[in-house]
């Protein structure tokens, strides 16, 4: 009897305070957050599947003035700005009436950064392939963790980028 009334009292509080059936939704969906995770995993993956077995010479081969070391070199750049870029928009507080603004949808952007070759590129920071790989292992887990974890909405932080405006989510 006394678990009855303990339980009344405190379903009583819950809908009294507004806390019964409150909904605590995240910021970017469980189906969003799978893919962002399942492709940071396999860019990661892909990178050590086309570097692997490269040696020196190899990386030191020029093709149209740029070599593939130059080219990881070139691209980790942009790698470090993107995100840089990233947790600059994602300080600045959240702007939904932007959000209208972004006509891109997901796989647009995603197909955008696969054309330009930028979806598994390593950070720089090394000189040899050994060091740049660790470094992006390092980089890539803490993305991966962050795209675990955040309850930050995603969707309403809108940046401008040359091709069109995006939300940190696509970012």
């Amino acid at each position: 009897m006394l678990k009855r009334t303990k339980g009344r009292i405190l379903l009583a509080l819950l809908v009294t305070t507004g806390l019964a059936g409150t909904i605590n939704e995240p910021a970017i969906s469980m189906k969003e957050r799978k893919r962002v995770v399942t492709e940071l995993k396999e860019t990661r993956a892909d990178l050590v599947r086309y570097t692997q077995g490269l040696n020196d010479r190899q990386l030191k081969f020029r093709s149209n003035d740029i070599s593939i070391e130059g080219l990881l070199r070139h691209q980790s750049q942009q790698s470090q700005q993107l995100w840089l870029l990233f947790e600059t928009t994602m300080q600045a507080p959240i702007n939904p009436e932007k959000r209208r603004t972004v006509l891109l949808s997901d796989d647009a952007v995603y197909d955008l950064g696969l054309r330009n070759g930028s979806a598994a590129i390593p950070p720089s920071g090394s000189n040899t392939k050994g060091g740049m790989l660790n470094r992006f292992y390092t980089e890539r887990a803490e993305q991966i963790k962050y795209a675990r974890t955040t309850t930050e909405d995603l969707r309403n932080r809108v940046v401008a980028m040359p091709f069109g405006n995006i939300d940190a989510y696509q970012l």
